[in-house]
């Protein structure tokens, strides 16, 4: 009975093995399932893509010291953006100077320098570039008055378009021209605020010059030591007298203040000449002596170009007929009704009435002082007579000028 049972299990073992024989090795249900089996594993592999990653390398480029800086995002996903790694490391190289990376090393390739950029899709190197830098000049913008917004002030290179702008003026001040000392400078337009040029091979030093849009504020004031009244004016942003002065005391008598001549209707017409140390001491009260930076201050407040013809008196000044209108008057359309009240000299003689006036400042210098003045050839329509400038010189303190004070800040 056992041996009939061992029998019959054995050949249920043999029929079992020889139906998986068949249906492996006879493309049975078995096969079918492998095969496709197979065709999900590659569809799941061509969906789940490998993604490749990319090197960025920094070459010193025959650097004779120092390392070149290691980008530590490296490497990077295909695709992503690269940001260059600032400067150069502690690369050096005998005499020459960094320039930037590029991705050739005879530098043919695509420079990048400080914060540049780019896609990174395959290895890159970034070779160093060494060389003597394009030499860049100063541009130094400034105003005769304190503006907002004003631009320019930078470095250039030789050649490029520089954009300069004055900026916006306080109330009351408009721009009138760009003026410049420097060499090699032509202006796109001299009489814009906004204006380009090119840049030359120096330094260049550029100024925003603005003037008072309307006529001075005129006034009057009281001179309470003799009760004389004063007309007075305000331009800019300063209040001049609008008249000589005209003060006598024991200390301007005789020896150091005159009327033009010795006649006293010359006072009362043109003021007293005064000498230096006299006219240090005789302003009225609140009152003072200007100093250099007060004329300049007025010259550009009107336009240095102009300024002599705006200031003068609309009579007064002899004709000359090297004018063509044989007329030297002024225009005087701020009211500062500057008069040709001539001078006196160290030896006594008196010189230039209806000519040019003088007036002293508190500057000094080898035991001489500074003078303005204005002359009858001062105007803009003849260039080679001094276009309307208000000049300036030094001169020995003996001589007798007129004195304009200027009311204290």
């Amino acid at each position: 009975m056992k041996k009939t049972i061992l029998y019959t299990l054995s050949i249920i073992a043999a029929i079992a093995i020889a139906v998986i024989t068949v249906f492996v090795g006879c493309d049975g249900d078995l096969g079918e399932r492998s095969d496709a089996m197979d065709t999900y594993l590659d569809k799941f592999h061509y969906n789940k893509k490998i993604v490749k990653k990319f090197t960025v390398t920094y070459d010193g480029n025959e650097a004779t010291d120092g390392e070149a800086p290691i980008d530590e995002k490296s490497p990077y996903d295909s695709g992503k953006i690269v940001i260059i790694v600032t400067g150069r490391g502690t690369l050096t190289k005998d005499g020459l100077n960094f320039l930037n990376w590029n991705t050739k090393a005879n530098g043919s390739g695509d420079d990048y320098g400080e914060k540049a950029w780019f896609t990174i899709t395959q290895n890159v190197t970034l070779y160093a570039q060494w060389g003597i830098p394009t030499k860049r000049y100063e541009v130094t913008v400034t105003s005769s008055i304190a503006t907002t917004g004003s631009s320019g002030s930078l470095t250039y290179i030789p050649g490029e378009t520089v954009r300069i702008n004055a900026g916006t003026p306080p109330a009351g001040w408009q721009f009138q021209n760009w003026t410049t000392d420097s060499r090699g400078v032509t202006l796109d337009d001299s009489t814009s605020a906004s204006t380009t040029f090119i840049m030359p091979e120096n330094k260049v030093n550029l100024m925003a010059m603005f003037v008072f849009k309307t006529g001075g504020e005129v006034s009057a004031f009281t001179d309470e030591r003799d009760r004389k009244t004063y007309l007075m004016v305000t331009i800019g942003q300063k209040t001049w007298m609008a008249q000589n002065l005209n003060y006598l005391n024991d200390m301007t008598e005789g020896d150091s203040s005159w009327c033009y001549d010795d006649d006293p209707d010359n006072c009362n017409k043109y003021g007293r000449l005064y000498t230096w140390d006299a006219a240090m001491k005789n302003c009225p009260t609140g009152w003072r002596l200007p100093d250099t930076a007060d004329w300049n201050s007025l010259v550009n407040a009107i336009g240095a170009n102009v300024a002599s013809e705006k200031l003068k008196s609309k009579s007064g000044w002899n004709m000359h007929y090297e004018f063509t209108d044989a007329n030297s008057n002024g225009t005087d359309v701020y009211g500062f009704s500057a008069l040709p009240a001539g001078s006196r000299n160290s030896a006594g003689g008196f010189d230039f009435v209806g000519d040019g006036g003088r007036w002293w400042t508190v500057a000094e210098n080898d035991g001489d002082a500074y003078y303005r003045f204005i002359d009858w050839s001062s105007r803009t329509k003849v260039n080679q007579f001094g276009i309307g400038y208000v000049n300036g010189i030094y001169y020995g303190k003996s001589s007798g000028f007129s004195v304009r004070c200027i009311k204290n800040d």
